[in-house]
């Protein structure tokens, strides 16, 4: 058999503030602050993106550079030369600029193991990889702490996820990592070069310290329920909407009359708190933190977020020879069946999917990121799917995902999909794709595969067998199949 590939990925551990690196010295989880790694500076990817989008731009060849396509976890584990600094990039799924995904812990748990595990796969160059691990103050409020101390640890040990690890001093691992110079930047005196903005360090306030925040489960539930009704507010004069806005304190009421707001006046209406998009942004953010997902989802939409890599996740989908389609309750779906790029996508999404509920256009995007990493890692969970189809007239996946929570709630109330972290999400996009190992009646099976569009074993092979004997075709559900 092929060589077991020892690899062994060198890991940086760099946290977000002074005294974030004190309280996890006590758990014996040495880390270097921004500060204390200078003069090499930590870049997040979008900022080698923008270094990027200058090669090869030529205007008399009509040559306009790179696309500014995200930067993968191989691209970010080399050192770069970039105008006499030495630059290094964290990963893109550390990344908190634009979607909400990064702030569920486990999710990040996972997307690390599995940067890890392709980095491990697919890396051929002589030196080693650099992979940096950017820890927050939020990674580690309440419920949180636990899981991201046991990665650490494992991380330390020297093995996580089957991949093998050495965690270093960034100073230390810098001598044994690949280069690359970026000597296209050198250009002309009379053109500007673009601004480059490196990772700062958090500067907290004087005398805090980082505190394990506790956190009752009941509060997040609580914070999700707005007070407020959609239908009931739409129609009411904006200066009730304002004065309600000011009085409220819950978020989730808050996303709601904002979300009306940029409806009716757009992003840059004034309100108590600044512009309508700047008062979105910071709900986004408020929420992120305490973890109200379904208050997350609104505002990213809202703001019209969109997940950095959407596009390779459609184009893992398609390299599988299966399709994807997108759309809204009621509106016609849109299928993809040629890798597009992340503007187009971004378009699909907000102007198909946004029509019944803001939250679906971002809760598809979620799907579609769960998705692409599934269909790469275990093809066989879509066999007999040829449509993968997270939206349509009944959104699909999305209905046999909350058919799955009438199931599990019995009796009581179902709980709501956008509720759910992403990583809660992708476990029952998990479950419902292999009913079969969840103890499932035959009912639920097939009701779930159903909403699946999912098809038996040698089905499409038997339709032809019977369409080769039937001269006439055959009717099925009141359409004509011709032979």
């Amino acid at each position: 058999g092929p060589l077991e590939n020892d690899l062994v990925v060198h890991v940086a551990l760099i946290a977000e503030s002074q005294r974030l690196q004190v309280f996890l010295n006590t758990y014996g989880i040495q880390t270097q602050t921004p500060q204390q790694v200078e003069p090499i500076q930590i870049w997040p990817q979008q900022e080698l993106v923008k270094a990027y989008f200058q090669l090869g731009i030529n205007e008399k060849l009509g040559l306009s550079g790179r696309p500014d396509r995200p930067i993968g976890c191989l691209g970010t584990s080399k050192i770069y030369r970039i105008l006499g600094k030495t630059v290094v990039c964290y990963p893109i799924i550390f990344d908190l600029s634009d979607f909400y995904m990064s702030q569920d812990v486990f999710l990040l748990i996972d997307d690390i193991k599995n940067a890890l595990q392709f980095i491990k796969q697919y890396w051929k160059m002589h030196g080693r990889p650099l992979f940096l691990v950017l820890i927050r103050e939020d990674n580690i409020r309440g419920s949180r702490f636990n899981p991201i101390l046991d990665m650490l640890a494992a991380l330390k040990k020297g093995i996580i996820g089957g991949v093998k690890v050495h965690v270093d001093r960034l100073q230390t691992l810098i001598s044994g990592a690949v280069v690359e110079q970026l000597d296209f930047l050198r250009i002309s005196d009379t053109e500007e070069l673009p601004e480059f903005k490196s990772f700062e360090e958090l500067e907290p306030p004087k005398h805090s310290k980082v505190k394990r925040q506790s956190s009752t489960p009941s509060a997040p539930e609580l914070g999700q329920q707005p007070d407020v009704n959609i239908s009931e507010w739409k129609d009411k004069p904006t200066h009730e909407i304002l004065q309600k806005l000011n009085d409220c304190s819950c978020l989730a009421s808050q996303a709601i009359l904002l979300g009306i707001l940029l409806k009716r006046e757009g992003p840059n209406f004034i309100t108590k708190e600044g512009t309508v998009s700047d008062h979105i942004e910071r709900v986004y953010r408020r929420a992120g933190s305490q973890k109200l997902w379904s208050v997350v989802r609104r505002a990213a939409s809202l703001l019209s977020k969109v997940v950095d890599s959407l596009a390779p996740s459609i184009t893992n989908v398609l390299v599988q020879g299966k399709q994807v389609t997108l759309g809204a309750f009621g509106h016609e779906e849109e299928v993809i069946s040629n890798p597009l790029s992340p503007r187009v996508i971004q378009n699909i999404i907000y102007y198909k999917c946004n029509t019944h509920d803001e939250r679906e256009a971002v809760i598809q995007q979620e799907l579609v990121i769960h998705i692409g990493w599934i269909i790469s890692n275990n093809p066989e969970l879509f066999s007999g799917m040829l449509k993968i189809r997270i939206g349509f007239e009944r959104p699909w996946i999305i209905h046999a995902m909350e058919y799955e929570l009438q199931i599990r709630g019995g009796d009581k109330p179902a709980l709501d999909l956008y509720q759910l972290s992403p990583s809660e999400v992708k476990q029952l996009l998990l479950d419902i794709l292999q009913p079969q190992q969840n103890g499932r009646c035959w009912l639920n099976r097939r009701q779930i595969d159903g909403s699946l569009n999912r098809t038996p074993t040698g089905f499409y092979d038997r339709v032809w067998q019977i369409l080769e004997r039937t001269p006439n075709g055959i009717i099925v559900a009141g359409k004509h199949l011709p032979q």
